[in-house]
C-alpha cells in the first residue's frame, strides 16, 4: 500500500481507512472529514474542527470494545457508556473517526497482532520499521492525517 501512496494512487485517508481502523464510527464520513472546518472557522467549541481516533481499548457507547481480539469482541456486548475522556472530547466538538487497531490485548512492542494485517509505515524510507507498538492503528491514523 505504501507504494500506492507514494505514486499518488492512495491518499492518507485511504491508507488509514484500509489499515488503521478496526471499526469506523458513523460520526464522520470521508466527505465530511475532508470538509472539516479549519480552526479559524470554529469558535463555538474548544475542540471544534479537530478529529481523533480511539484505540480499541476504550469504551464507546453502542460499540463493542475488542482489545485487538476479534473473538473477544464477538463474545461481548456493546458498551453501554462512553469513557469519560472520550465523552468530554465529543462534547467539546471533536469528531471521532473510529476505533483503531491495537496489539492483541495491547501486548505488542512491534505492532504485531495475529488477527490483523501488519500496519504499513507511511513514512518514505521507513517502511521496514514498526508504526507504533500496541497503539499502531492510532499512530497510523495520526501519521496519515
Amino acid at each position: 500500500m505504501n507504494h500506492l501512496q507514494r505514486q499518488g494512487q492512495m491518499s492518507p485517508w485511504d491508507l488509514a481507512g484500509e489499515s488503521a481502523f478496526v471499526e469506523r464510527t458513523d460520526l464522520c464520513s470521508r466527505d465530511s472529514f475532508e470538509e472539516l472546518p479549519n480552526h479559524q472557522d470554529v469558535c463555538e467549541h474548544v475542540l471544534g474542527g479537530l478529529s481523533f481516533a480511539l484505540a480499541d481499548t476504550m469504551s464507546l457507547e453502542g460499540f463493542t470494545t475488542g482489545f485487538g481480539h476479534p473473538i473477544w469482541k464477538e463474545s461481548h456486548q456493546a458498551e453501554e457508556v462512553t469513557a469519560t475522556g472520550v465523552r468530554r472530547a465529543l462534547n467539546a466538538g471533536a469528531t471521532l473517526l473510529g476505533k483503531t487497531v491495537v496489539g492483541e490485548f495491547s501486548y505488542s512492542l512491534k505492532s504485531e497482532n495475529p488477527h490483523y494485517p501488519m500496519l504499513p509505515n507511511p513514512c518514505p524510507g521507513f517502511q521496514d520499521r514498526s508504526i507504533g507498538g500496541s497503539c499502531s492503528g492510532g499512530a497510523l491514523a495520526v501519521a496519515t492525517r
